[in-house]
């Protein structure tokens, strides 16, 4: 009788423990990509390769990871600060203030070597890149203007030197992006590069940011009276949507086929969410703390993550993440997870009941 009892709570024990496992397991759909602990923060990526700025040097450098091998590099060594990388197949670029005034620079990951984009004494910063062709907000006029240079002619080019502001551009094959003010209408605003028109994409009047594009979709954040959250527009069919709304404030959104992903942030925490322009359904990344700045590349999300007390880079794959409709809680992780865990207590206590006679669930 003793030794089946003992037997039984081994048993027990071992019940428990394993269904522990499959509940850890269940949630455990993010992995860590920087552990130092200072901050890492703005990160980016193409292919197995993720970028970010690191101040563990006592200065902003850049640092890289490869996901597949896991062995994390250094792309920096100057004293000065080089912070919002940005990398498109083997080249890395970023804004490096090492000349006393910010430029463009990059990074070439096959030759390993380092090369400076932009030489005018004033502030060039925001770089994005895309093939061949690397764009920035550039201050060489009184107000921010969008400029570009080709990487494989070294020809440097302005693209819009309208009267106001222009920055935080992003490129996607031929055309170009940014958020402005342009004859006192703020608004998304794009160029073709092979045509060499301008165009309007949003101008309601709201703050518009952080526009971003991928194919023939272009989205932004935008915050007014009349509006707010994150909108996108079909440049092939000229239609405008909206991403449904979390009713906290939006900022920051990044695009990768049909996903986007952006900022969710409340008033005690920052979140990550995304949804699915093809299955009109939603996905929440991490729950608590704040996490910020995604980036995605194919099934890949990294964003910045305060959890452990210091900015570290997180990232998960879409394949782990849970969809919903934004008429269900939205509680997709927790509900899941809450759900294993009251399973297993379900199933511990009919086997403790069992294994000792107890009138517990009889």
């Amino acid at each position: 009788m003793k030794a089946g009892r003992i037997e039984g709570r081994y048993g027990a024990v071992f019940l428990v423990m394993f269904l522990v496992y499959i509940l850890s397991v269940q949630g455990s759909h993010e992995f860590q990509i920087t552990d130092d602990p200072k901050n890492q923060k703005s990160p980016a990526i193409y292919g197995d390769i993720v970028i970010w700025q690191d101040s563990r040097n006592g200065n902003w450098d850049i640092y890289g990871c490869n996901l597949l091998t896991g062995e994390e590099f250094q792309v920096t060594t100057d004293p000065s600060d080089q912070f919002l990388p940005q990398i498109y197949e083997n080249v890395i670029v970023w804004e490096d203030r090492r000349n006393g005034c910010s430029d463009i620079y990059g990074y070439n990951l096959m030759t390993r070597e380092e090369f400076q984009i932009t030489e005018n004494p004033y502030n060039q910063t925001d770089p994005a890149i895309y093939g061949d062709i690397v764009v920035w907000s550039d201050r060489r006029t009184p107000e921010d203007d969008i400029y570009g240079c080709d990487l494989t002619t070294k020809e440097e080019f302005p693209i819009t030197t309208d009267h106001g502001t222009q920055w935080y551009p992003a490129i996607y094959e031929n055309i170009v992006v940014w958020d402005g003010w342009i004859n006192k209408n703020e608004g998304v605003y794009g160029y073709n590069l092979l045509t060499e028109e301008q165009f309007e994409i949003a101008t309601r009047g709201d703050m518009h940011g952080h526009a971003a594009i991928h194919g023939n979709i272009v989205i932004w954040a935008e915050i007014g009276e009349v509006r707010w959250g994150i909108f996108g527009l079909n440049l092939l069919t000229e239609e405008e949507f909206s991403i449904p709304s979390t009713e906290a404030f939006s900022w920051f959104p990044a695009i990768y086929g049909d996903i986007v992903v952006w900022d969710d942030e409340k008033v005690n925490n920052t979140d990550i969410y995304g949804y699915n322009l093809s299955t009109g359904q939603m996905f929440h990344v991490m729950t608590g703390g704040f996490q910020q700045f995604p980036a995605i590349f194919k099934d890949i999300i990294v964003w910045d993550d305060d959890r452990n007390g210091n900015l570290d880079i997180y990232g998960c794959s879409l394949e782990t993440v849970e969809y919903y409709q934004l008429e269900d809680d939205g509680d997709d992780g927790g509900f899941c997870s809450g759900t294993i865990f009251v399973v297993c207590i379900f199933l511990v206590l009919i086997y403790s009941s069992r294994e000792h006679n107890s009138p517990i669930l009889q």
